[in-house]
């Protein structure tokens, strides 16, 4: 059987990986460069270098949707061709996106994969529903929290319930960013993948150690309340839904019967949620707002950083929801993108 692709594209980070593998081979920054000493080169990942002036830099995926076709085509490359070393033509491609996308975004990288690199089949999967998958949940609550994005999904029999899908255009890009800042006063500058890893293991005062051995100290005032602010939005002046308040409106649009179900079934998603103290925070704030008889629960699955990578993962490899639920490339030369709608 051909192998199967599964790429989880971010705002942030890229995974990609071999269906059946329990952790994505690669991940890597979501960025695309070109240098204009070498117009015909072009850098991904953790090869740009977002701090030459001389490098246009490309954010190929926004908010969880395209923004850039070329940056898109460029990242697929890089994976077929570069890191998995595989022939595109001769494999299936399980994508991910986000529970609330528009129809552009996916027609776009359904174009990509079989017009310009010829996959076999192509499965689009939610992001949040493959996200429930490794927990063996088939109802729950995923708050999924990533760069610049934050889903809350109410899911029922392994189903998203559309009509109470809620999102935010906020995410943990904003501390990437308060972090770049404080790094660069000290005169040091780190990759986004760093960086990234930097604010998972944020605590009130601590020392950290750098990728290249070098120790430095961090804390007391230039990172007081990051959970606060990230969970408190408006702490930053920034006026946007909290989510703590997401998940109590998106469950209390469900029905009755299974409000309390969703409450004890909260499960963690997203980069952002792999923060220490993540699942603490919002526990708390999610109890001193519902009622006393109402029991939280959230689950912090150890792969929540790539979660829905590893939902798809587990799913593709087998070869019956291969041939059942991903189309083939002579399906869609005949009906087009219509099939996938």
């Amino acid at each position: 059987m051909n192998p199967t692709i599964v790429i989880d594209c971010g705002s942030s980070l890229t995974k990609s990986g071999i269906a059946g593998e329990s952790f994505p081979k690669y991940v890597f920054p979501t960025l695309i460069g070109k240098h204009v000493d070498e117009p015909m080169k072009t850098y991904v990942g953790e090869d740009v270098n977002v701090n030459d002036d001389q490098m246009a830099v490309i954010v190929p995926i926004k908010n969880g949707r395209v923004s850039d076709l070329f940056g898109v085509e460029q990242l697929f490359g890089d994976i077929f061709f570069n890191k998995l070393k595989v022939s595109p033509s001769e494999c299936s491609l399980l994508i991910t996106e986000p529970s609330i996308i528009n129809k552009s975004h996916r027609e776009k990288m359904i174009s990509i994969a079989f017009d310009v690199f010829q996959v076999s089949s192509i499965h689009i999967g939610k992001q949040t529903s493959l996200s429930l998958y490794p927990t063996g949940l088939s109802n729950g609550l995923v708050v999924d929290c990533g760069h610049d994005i934050s889903q809350v999904v109410p899911i029922f029999n392994g189903n998203p319930i559309d009509y109470s899908i809620l999102n935010s255009n906020f995410g943990g890009g904003i501390l990437n960013e308060r972090l770049d800042k404080l790094l660069s006063f000290k005169g040091l500058k780190l990759s986004t993948k760093s960086i990234c890893d930097l604010k998972e293991n944020l605590e009130s005062s601590h020392k950290y150690t750098l990728p290249d051995g070098k120790t430095i100290s961090l804390g007391g005032n230039e990172l007081t309340n990051g959970l606060d602010d990230l969970l408190q939005p408006s702490f930053m002046g920034i006026e946007t839904a909290t989510v703590e308040s997401l998940i109590e409106e998106s469950i209390s649009s469900c029905g009755e019967e299974l409000q309390n179900e969703l409450f004890g079934n909260i499960v963690l998603s997203g980069g952002t949620t792999m923060m220490n103290g993540f699942k603490d925070h919002l526990e708390n704030k999610l109890q001193s707002t519902v009622t006393g008889k109402t029991k939280i629960r959230i689950f912090e699955h150890p792969a929540r950083g790539y979660l829905s990578w590893l939902g798809g993962s587990m799913l593709s490899s087998s070869s019956g929801f291969v041939k059942n639920h991903f189309v083939s490339k002579s399906q869609y030369d005949e009906y087009g993108l219509s099939i996938f709608n």
